[in-house]
């Protein structure tokens, strides 16, 4: 026998799959967390750079991509929170069932929903306001870089950097430190003109590798990410390592290949933008690529500069972590129903053992054939979990099911007309 299962919405898919998703991929985020430092002596930069990317990839993706039965079902449990009364239902086979009642509209799983899509919409509406405002301002005070010699030491990067598109440079007093934004086109953004031909060189290398690696549109991922799992403090944990990981990266790629007086200098370019945000009260702009940053970050920055010990590319690691990631959605899935309803969605004739029907007082054992007909109409209801009636002595009972399961589960099923039901004492309503 096909079997058929309740079909779910949009809304309730996605919601259950990204709850489930998130919590699969957090206990990785923490087991991860707890070995930081082995990663940091094992593994080079760029390989935590991948790393992060990989987690977003997967957690923007909230799907179970095998198909496969979870390990873990977590259920929310129905209780409507509005309702509305009723005065009559028409009962099937002639039947007039009468009584008073009450009519679901929400349950707890859909609050959950709303709230869900209620917290996404106000952080990306928070961060859309935000960009908005840094681009209205880029826009009014921005102007296109004028030093001669600046634009000279950029043309000249730019071509070192094998990057095959035009680019822009701008100056903007509106930033306190070198950045990269826009997705199409770039454009790196300068806070002032007036840096030494050194340290130019040094942030124009830098900002490059960004614009290289399309870190802008990394950003935007990351910034998706925390929308959609705004609710999970891990995820945000790990973008903001991400954007570290980032950073460190891109500094191992722009002094690739130079010596110690090189690094030296591009560590005072850090170190000089760092006390220029520090004066001008630096606030990140989290859709664009910056140069520095403070706190601790520049400790691991300057240890990154000077540590020449080999490391390790971790490629093999990716791809483990990569099929890992892949199975963990199969681990957690979040329901919105609860061990009645998951019952009569997931059962199978194989699984029945027996049914005894009893209807005014006549009692049958059904064949196989109709145990599979009662199976298939059991996974073909759409049920919702609904305090059906306050008096159920007012209604009359149409039919009752009794049914055995393989390992001696009884599951008592009363029809209550044509749209209400009452399983083991609990009663749902028939969408």
């Amino acid at each position: 026998m096909v079997e058929k299962r309740r079909r779910k919405t949009l809304d309730e898919y996605i919601f259950s799959y990204t709850v489930g998703v998130t919590l699969s991929v957090s206990f990785i985020i923490l087991a991860l967390f707890s070995i930081s430092k082995i990663i940091d002596k094992t593994f080079t930069a760029k390989f935590q750079y991948w790393l992060w990317m990989l987690f977003s990839l997967r957690l923007v993706l909230p799907i179970n991509i095998l198909k496969s039965k979870p390990l873990v079902q977590i259920q929310t449990p129905y209780r409507w929170l509005f309702k509305e009364p009723i005065n009559k239902i028409a009962g099937a086979g002639g039947f007039a069932v009468q009584g008073e009642g009450i009519l679901p509209v929400f349950s707890m799983f859909h609050i959950l929903i709303i709230l869900w899509l209620a917290g996404m919409v106000l952080y990306f509406t928070f961060v859309a306001v935000q960009y908005r405002r840094f681009a209205v301002n880029l826009k009014r005070w921005g102007r296109p870089l004028a030093d001669k010699q600046a634009k000279k030491i950029f043309e000249m990067e730019q071509r070192r950097s094998g990057i095959p598109k035009k680019l822009e440079a701008t100056v903007c007093p509106f930033v306190s430190t070198p950045m990269v934004v826009g997705l199409g086109s770039s454009t790196i953004v300068l806070p002032r003109e007036n840096y030494t031909p050194r340290q130019l060189k040094m942030i124009f290398s830098h900002e490059l590798v960004h614009c290289r690696r399309n870190d802008v549109l990394y950003q935007f991922l990351l910034v998706g990410v925390c929308g959609i799992h705004w609710f999970n403090p891990l995820v945000h944990i790990m973008a903001r390592q991400a954007r570290r990981s980032m950073e460190i990266s891109c500094d191992s790629e722009a002094v690739e290949g130079q010596g110690l007086a090189f690094r030296r200098d591009y560590a005072s370019a850090i170190l000089e933008i760092a006390k220029g945000e520090y004066e001008q009260r630096y606030k990140k702009q989290l859709l664009a690529a910056n140069f520095s940053a403070s706190g601790s970050l520049l400790k691991k920055r300057f240890l990154n500069l000077f540590d020449f010990t080999p490391k390790r590319s971790g490629a093999w690691a990716l791809l483990g972590l990569t099929v890992v990631l892949v199975l963990c959605g199969s681990l957690f899935v979040f329901r919105g129903s609860d061990r009645n309803i998951q019952w009569m969605q997931d059962v199978t004739a194989g699984e029945i053992k027996e049914i005894i029907y009893n209807h005014n007082g006549r009692r049958e054992t059904m064949n196989r054939q109709q145990i599979q007909s009662i199976a298939l109409w059991l996974n073909e209801m759409e049920l919702q979990s609904s305090p059906l009636v306050r008096n159920t002595e007012k209604y009359m009972e149409q039919f009752q099911y009794q049914v055995i399961t393989s390992d001696w589960q009884v599951y008592k099923i009363t029809c209550l007309g044509e749209k209400y039901l009452n399983v083991n004492g609990k009663h749902y309503y028939r969408e």
